[in-house]
């Protein structure tokens, strides 16, 4: 009963101590856009409910724009692919960004 153990018994944290290290928040760079990006090629891509579509394929290193899908963005470790009906841009650190087309 007062011992270190007492099977079945609930567990009850008496004393709990957390120590931590701040450090500041990194700077995150800012992308340049590079030109617009050029298509590599063009792939039929089936997409449920459009069917077989002709689609753009570009490089994701020359990504910088803002293009409405449908569109597949290639890189070495991803794909992205961009449905008809969303856009997909870049922010200000080079992060792929899709939504919802507002036409």
């Amino acid at each position: 009963m007062y011992g270190y153990s007492a099977d079945g018994a609930p567990v009850e944290l008496v004393n709990l101590r957390l120590r931590t290290i701040g450090i500041p928040k990194p700077e995150l760079g800012v992308v340049k856009h590079r030109s617009e990006p050029r298509c590599k090629e063009s792939r039929k891509v089936y997409f449920e409910g459009e069917g077989w579509l002709d689609t753009p394929v570009y490089q994701r290193s020359d990504w910088a724009g803002g293009f409405p899908g449908p569109a597949v963005v290639e890189q070495y470790d991803a794909t992205t692919v961009v449905y008809p009906g969303w856009v997909v841009q870049t922010d200000g650190v080079g992060d792929l960004v899709l939504e919802r087309d507002k036409v």
